[in-house]
């Protein structure tokens, strides 16, 4: 693999910085109500970025592919990880049967496995190639079906975690409304 630096890759380092220590925060405090969710999507959106940094300062479209591709361990689970943590900090607990969780993460297991695949089916890339802008480049592709499967169930589920915590906010007091309004804005 093949690596040339590219400084639009430090926001992200920021990003996966920040993660990182969210999701070292949660490990600690497993016990505490919402924290497994919290952790599953602080270290998806970990993975995603360092995945993402990978993938633009490859130099070569095989090293951009492969980082491409594994992102989608991130970005499968990071909308799921919102979901569950949504439902566990808006006291719906009771929603969160093995069952449900489960079925919730059976979009985003399907949806890694045909991205590790999308070379043979092209359901999550029909085709990818190397776009080049200024000093930037970065892996442009075009999506299959699969893809938007996931997109419209990701944004979904992004959605019913935000209304959740809209209904939390007018429940809550004090700096639990706090948390959640700066929860929305980070969503959005």
């Amino acid at each position: 693999m093949n690596f040339e630096f590219t400084s639009y890759i430090l926001p992200l380092l920021a990003a996966a910085t920040i993660s990182f220590f969210v999701a070292i925060y949660t490990w600690t405090r497993l016990s505490t109500r919402g924290a497994f969710a919290l952790l599953i999507m602080s270290l998806s959106i970990l993975e995603w970025t360092i995945g993402y940094s990978l993938e633009i300062t490859g130099a070569t479209l095989d090293t951009k592919f492969v980082w491409g591709v594994l992102q989608y361990f991130g970005i499968a689970f990071a909308p799921y990880g919102w979901l569950i943590f949504s439902l566990s900090y808006a006291d719906d607990e009771k929603k969160l049967s093995p069952r449900f969780v489960l079925l919730a993460a059976l979009i985003p297991s399907i949806t890694i496995l045909l991205a590790l695949t999308t070379k043979w089916h092209g359901l999550i890339w029909s085709e990818y190639y190397i776009i080049q802008q200024g000093n930037f480049s970065a892996l442009e592709v075009s999506h299959g079906i699969w893809f938007w499967v996931h997109f419209v169930y990701s944004y979904i589920i992004l959605l019913i975690g935000a209304v959740l915590l809209v209904r939390t906010l007018f429940k809550r007091q004090g700096m639990y409304r706090g948390q959640i309004i700066a929860m929305l804005i980070a969503v959005l």
